[in-house]
């Protein structure tokens, strides 16, 4: 009994050891963003959705608690690596599918891993199957239970402004800051250092009084995986790259003035991920 729950705390850790050198290009919003993330659109399921996601994942297992299953299994399945992100350029004002998501063995980008989960792109590719999978009884539960981890992950993903923007400096990540006096990286900061500075419980008290304030949700959940990259894209470039100050310390206006564009997009990842799912679990 004691070599088993050895046995499970080292497999714990290497997990652990595993997503902590993970780049940051990949790990999206951080656990505890992701996890914010999925906590909104658990809230807004249909009634025919919260059944089938209970079906697909078991009795007691929420969307928050497999939000970030895909940065753990990054390693395991290389193909999906570069599904975290697009690299479009900060300066482009448009989506080039040739430039900004090129086929590669680690997988092509995140638009595409995403356009297979719903159908209202012109021209989904890549990984047609999300959709297909989680919309078809026919398909395994494991399966549709592994496609719906994904896609809670990737709307998580879509919606932080540096995994849709690139500078010739992987997404901020060869910018190098400090942040309240602490080194980091730009990618770092949107990533995880606003956040941790907001605090948990107080950003979640911002996010339920954001929602509230918020009439037309029906349009914010309106539009495509695309228009969202590029939503997401234009706060990198007007936000993220902007007023960062010669010496690179990033401190308090900085933080003022970039907090609520962090939760306004994990907001609306929250709700268009809702609607996504809503959509595939019709009643």
């Amino acid at each position: 009994m004691k070599r088993v729950a050895r046995s499970l705390i080292w497999m714990l850790a290497l997990i652990l050891l595993a997503m902590s050198l993970a780049p940051a290009s990949v790990l999206g919003w951080g656990a505890q963003g992701h996890r914010l993330v999925a906590r909104t659109a658990q809230q807004k399921l249909s009634t025919k959705a919260q059944q089938e996601v209970r079906r697909l994942l078991g009795a007691g297992v929420t969307l928050e608690s497999v939000a970030n299953w895909a940065d753990a299994v990054r390693n395991q399945r290389k193909e999906t690596k570069n599904w975290h992100f697009v690299d479009i350029p900060r300066n482009a004002s448009t989506y080039d599918p040739a430039r900004d998501c090129p086929r590669t063995p680690f997988g092509d980008c995140i638009i595409n891993a995403l356009a297979e989960s719903r159908s209202t792109l012109s021209n989904p590719n890549a990984l047609e199957h999300f959709r297909d999978v989680l919309a078809n009884p026919q398909e395994s539960l494991l399966a549709r239970a592994e496609a719906l981890k994904f896609l809670v992950h990737f709307m998580g993903d879509l919606h932080q402004p540096l995994h849709c923007a690139d500078d010739h400096d992987r997404g901020g990540n060869d910018v190098h800051v400090t942040f309240f006096g602490a080194s980091s990286n730009l990618h770092k900061v949107w990533d995880t250092d606003i956040l941790a500075k907001a605090g948990l419980r107080q950003t979640i008290n911002r996010l339920s009084t954001l929602g509230r304030s918020w009439n037309d949700t029906a349009a914010i959940q309106g539009g495509t995986f695309q228009s969202w990259a590029l939503e997401a894209h234009s706060l990198a470039a007007v936000h993220a790259y902007q007023n960062i100050p010669s010496n690179k310390r990033l401190g308090q206006r900085y933080y003022q003035d970039n907090r609520p564009i962090v939760e306004g997009q994990l907001l609306k990842a929250g709700l268009r991920l809702a609607q996504v799912l809503n959509e595939i679990f019709h009643e």
